[in-house]
């Protein structure tokens, strides 16, 4: 009798710890191991290193969205550098030289890396969750040189500009169904 009672207990935390109404924002869903092969595959076509790198050495023209904002004016969006980084993976001559890791922070030294066959971006829950949530990473979207925009999103009360682009958005919202 006693095991019941705890398989029931086991089955309530877990049914209570996977309810939507503990999400407070969208940077606390339980997403982590539990992104489908489709959302990852459509990560992996749609955003690139060499995109990432060349909107930066060569930002876009015009200004897009609803207030024209211009991509100058997103210092995340102007800068390889910030609060958050990717871990590279290096093979051949550069692995030799450099170690097998290097993080993002040193393709605004060697931003030629991001075209070299001898660099990837390590590709675990970390580039999927960053690569979602942070401006710093737009330019990396394949849509993000001609369709770009901004908006405001609201977490923990306070407004945060939001740089999207529509293949980042469909990825937004492709990540929260998980499975």
């Amino acid at each position: 009798m006693p095991i019941k009672k705890e398989l029931f207990l086991i089955f309530i935390v877990f049914v209570f710890s996977c309810s939507d109404e503990q999400i407070s924002n969208e940077e606390e869903v339980p997403c982590d191991g539990f992104l489908s092969d489709n959302v990852k595959a459509f990560a992996d076509l749609n955003w690139s290193l060499n995109n990432w790198v060349s909107n930066w050495l060569v930002q876009p023209d015009g200004a897009f969205g609803d207030n024209n904002f211009s991509w100058e004016e997103y210092p995340e969006l102007t800068n390889l550098k910030g609060d958050y980084s990717l871990t590279l993976v290096l093979t051949g001559e550069l692995r030799d030289n450099y170690g097998s890791y290097v993080s993002s922070d040193s393709l605004d030294s060697y931003p030629y890396w991001a075209s070299n066959p001898s660099v990837s971006v390590l590709r675990d829950s970390l580039f999927y969750e960053y690569i979602r949530l942070h401006n710093q990473f737009t330019g990396g979207w394949y849509d993000a040189s001609t369709a770009w925009y901004a908006t405001i999103q609201f977490v923990d009360g306070k407004s945060k500009n939001l740089i999207l682009t529509p293949i980042k958005s469909q990825y937004r919202d492709m990540y929260f169904d998980c499975d």
